[in-house]
């Protein structure tokens, strides 16, 4: 696949951000650094850029859920994404919001709504079982937690 010459830093930002994500997120500043270059990703052409931009958001949403939160519009709109490594991606942000976040969360309600419309619609069959490998783990979290679980459209679209 053809990667512009604008782009190719991007992917070995993408490997050493997974490399180094445990010693650095606990930094506010370099949280931020990270946030916004997830949000410049996610509207780059390159589906693997935006796919790999997504699994950095997840590792953010992993250690402060509230700050991800912002990006639940962007979240929405990719969940259309004709890539299936985007599908997926989205699928696992919003579940990892989903578990951080807790089922009376606004926002949570939102992933999960996210997450049930990307099932209903079909994704491939690979962003399928992505996401339901995620959606299974925030019901299994949740119940442990003693919570509610999310409402049963997410399972029944699946």
């Amino acid at each position: 696949m053809y990667v512009p010459r604008t782009q190719w830093l991007w992917l070995p930002l993408c490997g050493l951000f997974s490399c180094l994500h445990t010693c650095v997120l606990p930094q506010p500043d370099l949280l931020d650094v990270y946030q916004y270059y997830c949000r410049i990703g996610m509207g780059l052409t390159s589906p693997s850029l935006r796919a790999a931009s997504l699994g950095m958001l997840a590792v953010l949403a992993e250690n402060n859920a509230a700050a991800v939160a912002r990006d639940v519009t962007r979240l929405a709109a990719l969940r259309t994404d004709s890539w299936w490594e985007v599908q997926a991606q989205v699928a696992v942000v919003c579940s990892t919001l989903m578990t951080n976040l807790g089922p009376e969360d606004a926002t949570a309600d939102a992933a999960c709504r996210i997450v049930s419309s990307l099932l209903a619609a079909g994704p491939p069959p690979a962003a399928a079982r992505v996401a339901l490998a995620h959606v299974a783990k925030v019901c299994v979290c949740v119940c442990m937690r003693g919570n509610r679980p999310y409402p049963d459209s997410t399972i029944r679209a699946a």
